[in-house]
């Protein structure tokens, strides 16, 4: 399987010995989510390096049948390995296999001696069509379902609450290779205050693993505020009940040391987009003002 929700999919195209002193593919990752409606979105990882020391490069296309997601790229390469991103790409869904073209060359800039070229196909081993999450009282339930799987070992299901540090709080077993559709589900029975965020890491019997796209549920209380991701680096997401007893809402913003260093009003319920980049790095505590109730919670700027 291979990273997404899971469309997933990997592939590796192995590791190459060239006599040429030219650059090299020596991994290849393609990652398929299935949106439902027809289309698809690919994401694309390829390692290259040279066969030797001194700047070289490979040339490279990147497509299925009916599309080419990237025609004849130049990518320069070293004795270092480098990892070259491509994506996201929404398109209609590949009829079959995406490949990868590619050929090394002597120099930085896909010129002087070219390696003899190599085509491989990419299978998409695990397609994951279906990728869910929902509060449940006060549990997360969690579903997904793939179309197809190949050497599918197991999936981990990990936990966030700023999108950035998961936790592994789960571990489900595959079903192998089966060209059936295979449906999973996870209940979190202890999951965090705030707007709980997770994602699958699906691993290969070989090791090779991807990431699904990510979903989320927020657990908090009736009437409840919550403000994420925290901590925030720029832009702090709150979101307000609709049963606050202002339509006209006063948000205060104080330091550690009881000074006030924002307020504005909102108005209504819903998401509110929070601009504090301004604010020195540093926690600091929150009231939301609505008629004669104030709410307050711990914020923290990067």
């Amino acid at each position: 399987m291979k990273q997404t929700l899971l469309s997933a999919c990997l592939v590796l195209l192995g590791h190459f010995a060239f006599t040429q002193n030219c650059g090299q593919v020596t991994n290849f990752t393609a990652n398929a989510v299935n949106n439902g409606n027809g289309t698809s979105t690919y994401n694309f990882s390829v390692t290259i390096q040279a066969t030797s020391g001194g700047s070289k490069s490979v040339r490279l296309t990147i497509a299925c049948p009916e599309h080419i997601f990237i025609s004849n790229q130049c990518e320069a390469s070293n004795s270092t390995v480098r990892v070259v991103n491509y994506g996201p790409f929404t398109v209609s869904t590949c009829s079959s296999d995406v490949d990868l073209t590619w050929s090394g060359h002597s120099n930085a800039t896909c010129g002087g001696t070219t390696c003899n070229p190599l085509q491989e196909f990419v299978q998409l081993p695990v397609e994951l069509s279906v990728f869910s999450a929902k509060k449940q009282g006060a549990q997360a339930v969690l579903a997904w379902t793939t179309a197809s799987e190949q050497d599918n070992e197991k999936f981990i299901v990990e936990r966030s609450l700023d999108g950035t540090h998961f936790e592994s709080i789960a571990e489900l077993p595959g079903r192998g290779t089966t060209t059936s559709a295979q449906s999973y589900s996870f209940v979190d029975e202890r999951p965090l205050h705030g707007t709980n965020l997770y994602r699958l890491k699906q691993l290969d019997f070989s090791g090779d693993f991807s990431y699904s796209e990510i979903v989320a549920v927020k657990m908090i209380k009736e009437g409840e505020i919550l403000a994420y991701p925290t901590p925030f680096a720029e832009r702090l997401t709150l979101d307000l009940p609709e049963n606050l007893d202002s339509e006209e809402n006063l948000l205060t913003i104080y330091n550690l040391h009881g000074q006030l260093v924002h307020q504005q009003l909102l108005q209504g319920s819903g998401s509110q987009q929070l601009e504090l980049g301004g604010l020195n790095p540093g926690q600091y505590v929150l009231c939301l003002t609505s008629g004669a109730h104030t709410q307050r919670m711990s914020i923290i700027k990067q």
